[in-house]
């Protein structure tokens, strides 16, 4: 037997005789008696009575740091206490009796962790702690903090408000805005102004016959909510930009304001700098499983098992926050920019050509450039629409992950169809960057207020899923 076997606890207990919460009689103390219990039967006898209220708690969307010492709101908890103790599990003088109890035995749920350090991980952390500073307690858990394979900082960074959906356009709208002006929100004392490198020039998008109504309702649908994109014609395309040749071309698009491109690892270093300057821990670890129970009326998750450095923990949690990353990648399209002096260009493969690194397997990660995929498929496409492109030499490559969702490549946001307290923030189809301050700002909301304030994301949400009632494709790039 080890020494934390040996040890045993003196358990208050609560004569029965006393129906009052929290009595103060003088003799109060010859109503106590003693038990002993071992460690592992305190453990669980105190998981079960904490369960008990903070599951009451929950239901009233009262968000309460269980590691008794503190809470958000100490008088409304004690209050609900008071009317769910029927059983008399709570003494008065419980603070000092969890105090006494050695570290590793403290039952201390994170108010919220996030699960992905990503850029919408740090965001949703940023936005949270922006919004409650001192109320609240987040942690980040993400499993390479190099990020060395994530997808935020190998991505080309582009932002654009040439969407169908009109929260795609509202997000975009916003994060633009919030990008423009990231020296006043994510400027950390005595550090340098955050510069994000944005360049403020806008995407030509264009559309061929089989496309250019969509592309003109979508137009009209831009403008109604603030964007400020020109419609033009083949022949204004030519007499705007006289290199492209617009063959099979019937009309575009082109962002005259708040579209460009920007630094995506600028971005996600200024938001978690800035998140953890006002108090989120971030935690290198992998999850490993969930722990997922049902307590009769509500189905919900509040355990995760975290390798760290080998060894394999396990933390509590209230709100579960799910911002997974993945490695597919879905679109038929080419795109291209100014990078200084030179010209980024690209295409994202599709299923067929990616079927290597379909599995989601850490064995299918693979991010050697394919060479022969520019020279076969890149390349001829960017000279047929640019001539002068005939004449380029590729400088220098790299290769990236999509997370994205199979339904539609539209993300998923919102709450867990089954498990109330997760919250997922995923499958961004490489709009990650661009989406990221709107949904850090939209699932801070669904944590402090219960619902959407700003942008109504339910579109986004399981439901989708579930029913399997796809969002048309919104134009992923």
């Amino acid at each position: 037997m080890n020494q934390l076997e040996q040890l045993s606890y003196q358990v208050p207990t609560r004569d029965r005789s006393r129906s009052q919460f929290g009595t103060r009689d003088s003799d109060r103390s010859r109503n106590l008696r003693t038990r002993s219990l071992s460690p592992t039967e305190f453990y669980r006898s105190q998981r079960e009575r904490i369960d008990m209220i903070h599951n009451k708690v929950y239901e009233m969307n009262t968000f309460i740091y269980l590691g008794i010492e503190k809470f958000l709101d100490k008088q409304a908890v004690r209050n609900l206490i008071i009317e769910y103790d029927n059983d008399n599990i709570f003494v008065e003088g419980e603070e000092k009796f969890y105090s006494e109890i050695p570290f590793s035995f403290k039952f201390e749920p994170i108010d919220v962790a996030i699960f992905g350090g990503g850029i919408i991980g740090s965001s949703i952390a940023y936005f949270l702690k922006a919004q409650n500073p001192s109320g609240i307690q987040v942690k980040v858990y993400e499993r390479d903090p190099t990020y060395r394979t994530a997808s935020t900082p190998l991505s080309v960074g582009g932002i654009r408000q040439q969407w169908e959906h009109e929260e795609n356009i509202a997000m975009s709208l916003f994060s633009s805005r919030f990008i423009q002006n990231a020296h006043k929100h994510l400027s950390v004392a005595h550090n340098h102004t955050p510069d994000l490198g944005f360049h403020n020039r806008g995407y030509l998008t264009l559309a061929n016959q089989s496309v250019a109504e969509q592309t003109i309702r979508n137009h009209r649908k831009q403008l109604e909510l603030g964007a400020q994109i020109e419609l033009l014609t083949a022949k204004q395309i030519k007499q705007k930009f006289p290199y492209i040749n617009t063959d099979g071309v019937e009309c575009a698009t082109f962002g005259l304001m708040n579209e460009g491109w920007l630094d995506p690892w600028s971005l996600l270093s200024a938001f978690k700098s800035k998140a953890q300057s006002l108090g989120v821990e971030y935690v290198e670890g992998e999850v490993v499983q969930f722990a997922l129970r049902n307590d009769g009326q509500l189905d919900r998750c509040n355990e995760a098992t975290i390798r760290q450095k080998g060894e394999l923990n396990q933390i509590q949690f209230n709100n579960g926050i799910l911002c997974f990353g993945w490695n597919s990648v879905d679109y038929h399209g080419e795109y291209c920019r100014p990078e200084g002096e030179n010209f980024l260009c690209g295409r994202s493969p599709t299923e067929n050509d990616d079927d290597n690194n379909d599995n989601g397997s850490d064995e299918s990660i693979n991010l050697e450039v394919d060479y022969s995929y520019f020279d076969q498929t890149v390349y001829p496409l960017l000279a047929e629409r640019i001539p002068a492109f005939e004449a380029i030499k590729l400088k220098s490559s790299w290769a990236g992950y999509y997370d994205y969702c199979r339904l539609d490549q539209n993300p998923i946001i919102g709450h867990d169809p089954y498990y109330s307290n997760l919250i997922w923030a995923a499958g961004f189809s490489g709009h990650g960057i661009q989406m990221s301050p709107a949904v850090g700002r939209a699932v801070a909301e669904l944590i402090l207020d219960g619902r959407y304030r700003s942008i109504d994301l339910s579109r986004f949400g399981w439901h989708r899923v579930m029913n399997n009632a796809p969002l048309s494709h919104d134009n992923c790039v």
